[in-house]
């Protein structure tokens, strides 16, 4: 079942907005009282580096009182419990209103304590909250969508983290005094009591309260004996170090090594939320069809190169610094929100929903460790460097990161071994999202995933089947099952143009059998184009069918899929069909097979054939087809139905260019008698194609045998086939051809060097 079933179309619809609205908010309160802003205070009071890795622990530590928390559910409820919570931290944030009074009084040294135990405060009521986000974020965003929606709302998150922190660099100023800082930590607070309110309108998750029941303990313990499971948490924390050794320092290293101003580095934050709001994008369209695990693991590799150029520190001045610090911020940022965002969705689709609210504990336990060692390590590492002789900042920098990124390619190998649970691997991936072609099919893709009217989802469908691209392949494949015959025709006209797999070739053979008197027809011809040698059965019952559409494409399909064993049957039905459609698609079939014991059957049926000449046309074709001569004769003969004379002029030249090159034996005198005549009386044309014919034989008995010798000999003798002008035609083809001397090997081989040369 799926988490958050209990939840109405309409509860999710208004949930989600309320949650947005909270997420902006509280994400504008949240930049001013944590984060760099607490780091940039804390500096401006003298901490060290020791000190502002503990400062950056606090965020991860408050995910050890998410256990408090789950203690409380059963007595608040989910929603009611992260209200109340939230309402707390900001309560615990007043007190730091006071710190420009307290270090004028009493010393930047009790300032900072005021500072720590403010901040430690707010981040352990935030954990007492958090235990209902996971579950409140599970249940929005169940169904098929949950990638994009989780990568949604982190884009919002993002998107309020730039305006927020261009408002902060603005008013910041170069050396910000503290009462500038009390200022923007009261305006964070009067925001945080608005986020307050919007908490207690969201809808109650469902199974949170009998979640709250099971044991932490026990359930934990089921989930890690569960083999992916324990991979997924273990290569997580592995990486959730190394997010507390990157979010944390990243803003000491532009101070530190190239001096930066306090607005400067809130700028390049700035920059860095650039960067998150770019991986929701992207994120939001491939996560969902790519699956988590690739997507995961491609943005832990984008944050360990994108850490590549700060490890190297170069030595830069004036613009050059900004740009190559903003490049550093947002492709670090990007890959560290989209790793995170990434893992999140994984968790989600891993976890049973009676688990959620336990495991949901355990995950963020495990960011929050993780992240609380990082920062620790991190400042410990910035302060130990220097004790051991590496003294200036960029050589500090260079060990911090270099570090950084080895153990970052660990945390890559780690998570590898997760399983894919549906999802591409990590190389197609890699260059789907490196394909402009790919990445432009799967924007059509979200496209379509919306309501549309039935003109503007086939378009779209057009518009992806142009692209070419194997992800769109399982969305298209839905289509087939589309209430509307224009999408389900346009569905299968897409699927001509796309890489099928096995899955899109059982698709076609189910539609072939299920869509009767509908789109079954297009399945057929498709089938046959592509070769599907897997629908040999199910065609050989549809050739059957009183869909006569249905029938004659699957007659066509069964000669492309080469099942000559029917051939018997497809002559069977050109001898007895009334059907026209029928008669032209056995005569397709009959000439793709190519056997020469069907042109009897081909001769009669013109014959018997009245009053529809394009009939006659495809059995003639048809016959030029079993003799290999349809592709230099179909020219010819378009000619001929819409001016004899430019079709006669046509073979005359074509007898003189062979003359000419010495490969025509026959009276060019005779030939172009004959061709003369198809313009006169039927009697006048016979009797110079007879004579042409007849000295022929005596002259090549061997070749005199051929089938197509044989075909015009056939039709010269029975004096009702030669009355079809279009039988005339095509034995004066013959004729012509016949006379053309056959070109040996060598010959062959010395007309393609000359014209190579």
């Amino acid at each position: 079942m799926e988490y958050g079933a209990g939840l109405s179309g309409a509860e999710k619809r208004r949930g989600r907005k309320v949650f947005n609205a909270f997420a902006v908010v509280n994400t504008f309160s949240f930049l001013l009282l944590s984060g760099n802003m607490i780091t940039l205070f804390a500096l401006r009071l003298g901490a060290s580096g020791a000190v502002l890795g503990l400062l950056a622990s606090f965020p991860y530590l408050a995910f050890f009182f998410m256990a408090l928390g789950k203690r409380l559910v059963s007595a608040f409820g989910v929603v009611r419990l992260f209200g109340h919570a939230w309402l707390v931290r900001y309560v615990m944030m007043l007190p730091a209103l006071l710190i420009p009074l307290v270090a004028a009084r009493s010393g930047p040294a009790a300032a900072l304590g005021m500072l720590l135990i403010c901040t430690f405060g707010f981040h352990a009521a935030r954990g007492v909250g958090m235990i209902g986000e996971s579950p409140t974020m599970a249940a929005l965003s169940a169904g098929r969508d949950r990638g994009e929606y989780v990568s949604r709302f982190h884009m919002v998150v993002s998107t309020v983290s730039i305006v927020a922190g261009l408002f902060i660099a603005l008013l910041l100023g170069e050396r910000a005094p503290l009462s500038r800082f009390a200022l923007f930590l009261g305006a964070g607070i009067l925001a945080g009591f608005f986020s307050t309110a919007l908490v207690y309108k969201l809808p109650e998750p469902d199974e949170t309260r009998a979640g709250a029941q099971q044991s932490l303990f026990e359930t934990v313990t089921r989930a890690l004996g569960e083999p992916n499971f324990a991979r997924f948490v273990g290569g997580f924390a592995f990486y959730a170090v190394l997010t507390g050794m990157g979010r944390s320092f990243l803003i000491v290293y532009a101070k530190q090594v190239y001096a930066q101003p306090d607005s400067a580095a809130i700028f390049f934050t700035v920059v860095g939320s650039f960067g998150a709001v770019c991986m929701g994008y992207l994120a939001r369209l491939l996560i969902d069809r790519l699956g988590a695990k690739p997507i995961y693991l491609f943005f832990i590799a984008m944050y360990a190169v994108s850490l590549i150029p700060a490890a190297v520190a170069p030595g830069l001045q004036g613009m050059t610094i900004a740009l190559f610090l903003s490049g550093v911020f947002f492709f670090a940022t990007m890959g560290l929100t989209g790793a995170e965002n990434s893992a999140q969705v994984y968790f989600f689709g891993l976890v049973d929903p009676r688990d959620q609210l336990n495991l949901g504990i355990l995950y963020f336990l495990t960011l929050g460790v993780g992240g609380s060692l990082g920062s620790l390590f991190g400042g410990v590492l910035l302060d130990v460097l220097p004790a051991v002789g590496i003294v200036r900042p960029a050589a500090v920098f260079r060990v911090f990161f270099s570090l950084m990124v080895g153990l970052l390619f660990v945390a890559l190998f780690l998570n590898s071994r997760l399983e894919r649970r549906g999802a591409r691997s990590f190389l197609n991936t890699f260059g789907i999202i490196f394909s402009l072609r790919d990445l432009r099919a799967i924007n059509l893709l979200h496209q379509l995933d919306q309501p549309h009217s039935i003109p503007d989802e086939r378009r779209l469908i057009r518009e992806i089947a142009e692209s070419h691209s194997e992800v769109s392949l399982e969305q298209i494949l839905e289509k087939l099952d589309s209430p509307s015959y224009e999408v389900r025709t346009e569905a299968l006209a897409a699927l001509e143009h796309l890489p099928l797999d096995r899955a899109a070739e059982d698709a076609l053979i189910a539609h072939l059998t299920n869509q009767e008197f509908t789109t079954a027809f297009l399945a057929a011809r498709i089938i046959g184009s592509l070769r599907i040698e897997r629908a040999r059965s199910e065609l050989r019952k549809t050739m059957y069918s009183e869909d006569h559409l249905l029938a004659a494409r699957s007659i066509v399909a069964l000669a492309q899929v080469g099942e000559r064993r029917v051939i018997p049957e497809v002559e069977t039905i050109m001898r007895i069909s009334e059907h026209p459609m029928m008669t032209i698609h056995a005569a397709m079939a009959l000439k793709l097979f190519g056997e020469t014991s069907s042109l009897p059957v081909l001769l009669d049926r013109v014959r018997r054939e009245g009053g529809a000449p394009y009939v006659r046309d495809e059995l003639v074709l048809a016959m030029m087809g079993i003799i290999g001569l349809v592709d230099w004769f179909y020219p010819i003969y378009s000619r001929f139905l819409t001016d004899r004379f430019e079709a006669i002029d046509e073979l005359e030249s074509f007898v003189e260019q062979e003359r000419r090159h010495g490969r025509f034996s026959g009276p060019a005198a005779a030939i172009n008698a004959m061709l003369a005549a198809l313009s006169e009386p039927t009697d006048v044309f016979a009797s110079r194609a007879r004579g042409l014919f007849d000295e022929f034989r005596s002259n090549n008995e061997r070749r005199a045998r051929s089938h197509a010798a044989l075909l015009i000999k056939t039709v010269l003798e029975d004096e009702e086939l030669v009355e079809f002008e279009r039988l005339r035609l095509m034995v004066a083809a013959l004729l012509v051809r016949l006379h053309c001397v056959p070109e040996t090997p060598r010959g062959l081989l010395g007309r393609l060097r000359r014209r190579r040369w």
